[in-house]
């Protein structure tokens, strides 16, 4: 009899075990934090189709890029530029139009007004 609960437990913590790591996650890969700064901006640009992309980057004195992707929890408005810390995480089985990365905000850090003009 002790061996069937022995057995019994070692089955439960093994199936818990499972359960919890992938509950840990959501389904997603794990999760790499960064900092992005967001332009005050909209330009045009062609993902699956004509859209509008905000314009990022990852340092100030980089040049702006073009980014097809949203971040779930932040509303961009514009003329402002944002400093973001985003937590991003790899989907795993992407659709064939879709990203492999899933962008997050974690932190608005600071929101500047800036005056209208090229960047």
């Amino acid at each position: 009899m002790n061996r069937f609960r022995l057995a019994l437990l070692a089955l439960l913590v093994s199936v818990l075990t499972i359960v919890l790591a992938g509950c840990e996650t959501g389904g997603l890969l794990s999760a790499e934090d960064k900092r992005l700064f967001v332009g005050p901006v909209l330009e045009d640009c062609v993902g699956v189709g004509p859209q509008k992309c905000l314009l990022v980057k990852e340092r100030m004195e980089d040049d702006w890029q073009l980014f097809y992707d949203g971040i779930e929890g932040f509303i961009w408005e514009p003329g402002y530029v944002y400093e973001l810390d985003v937590s991003v995480r790899h989907v795993p089985n992407p659709p064939a139009d879709g990203s492999s990365l899933s962008y997050h905000l974690v932190r608005l850090i600071t929101k500047t007004e800036v005056a209208p003009g090229p960047l």
